[in-house]
């Protein structure tokens, strides 16, 4: 199950950090992904179930997608600060191994 206060974790844009804490964040950063995934998925399959429910009134729908809009929106955003961060990550462990953490 995902930890939600270590994707807080990702808020950082990670300079200048250790290769310890660079490996902590490539690891963050996957599973952060894969739960993004893993979530869309699921609002998908209520969606689908949800307009075969007669019992799903109209003003119930409208509220669910807009919470699934507002979602939605914000995921990209997410998703770009997940590769930001795991590309920060990545050039820190190649400035280690070159010798110097800049």
């Amino acid at each position: 199950m995902a930890d939600m206060h270590k994707f807080q974790l990702l808020i950082n844009c990670y300079h200048e950090i250790s290769p310890d804490e660079a490996q902590e964040v490539l690891k963050i950063a996957s599973e952060a992904g894969d739960t993004l995934a893993l979530g869309v998925a699921a609002v998908g399959e209520l969606m689908f179930h949800a307009s075969d429910s007669e019992g799903y009134d109209l003003q119930s729908i409208r509220s669910s997608m807009f919470n699934i809009g507002l979602l939605m929106r914000c995921l990209g955003n997410f998703q770009m600060a997940i590769r930001t961060a795991e590309e920060n990550a990545e050039y820190a462990l190649q400035q280690a191994d070159k010798g110097g953490a800049q």
